[in-house]
């Protein structure tokens, strides 16, 4: 079990003192779970990587009602939900293969996520369960000491595309033309396509 899960802090499904039984592992997993970990996965990645979990992340998840969160998810929504986070912590450096192949996975998997990008579409309606749910939610950054930010001169393709639709990006060119470079909004966290008030000093993590 990641140390994580049992942070208080960051505390998810698991109580150390009462673990879950194997079996519960094929229970269906419901949205309002998959937003509590998620939720607590970024708190761990902002307590953890210098430049926290990120804006892909942090802004993730719009209001829900109390009943929308009984509603249960399927296999493509899991996915969906994970990407972001995955692709934030290769960014930072985490090899995440290898995390997988310590949780479990055959010792030749050769993606850096948890599922096989060849397997059919359809596949994802398939209902998620909660032993999916921790295995896609079971790395762990604590004391992490990685390249996060040991290139402050390029920005990930994920972030240009998250943003510009494509990658190629002048990293010192201003977007929205508000005097931050993108480079500048990406280490801060904000929109490049979005003009800050000018004088709004950004903070540079």
């Amino acid at each position: 079990m990641p140390g994580w899960w049992g942070d208080p802090q960051t505390r998810i499904l698991d109580d150390p003192e009462n673990p879950v039984d194997v079996a519960e592992n094929y229970a269906p997993v419901n949205l309002g779970q998959l937003k509590h970990v998620s939720l607590q996965a970024q708190a761990h990645l902002d307590l953890n990587l210098p430049r926290g979990a990120g804006f892909s992340i942090s802004e993730m998840w719009p209001e829900v009602s109390i009943e929308e969160n009984y509603a249960p998810i399927n296999v493509g929504q899991l996915k969906e939900i994970a990407k972001p986070f995955y692709d934030r912590l290769i960014d930072a450096g985490y090899d995440t293969r290898q995390n997988l192949v310590d949780r479990g996975y055959p010792a030749d998997w050769g993606f850096d996520y948890p599922w096989d990008p060849s397997i059919p579409v359809e596949e994802n309606y398939a209902p998620a369960n909660v032993g999916q749910l921790r295995m896609v939610f079971s790395f762990d950054v604590s004391g992490f000491d990685g390249d996060d930010d040991s290139d402050e001169t390029t920005i990930p393709e994920w972030w240009q595309l998250q943003y510009f639709g494509e990658t190629g990006i002048d990293p010192h060119e201003d977007f929205d033309g508000d005097g931050q470079s993108n480079l500048q909004e990406y280490l801060a966290g904000t929109d490049p396509t979005q003009p800050d008030h000018p004088d709004v000093t950004l903070v540079v993590f």
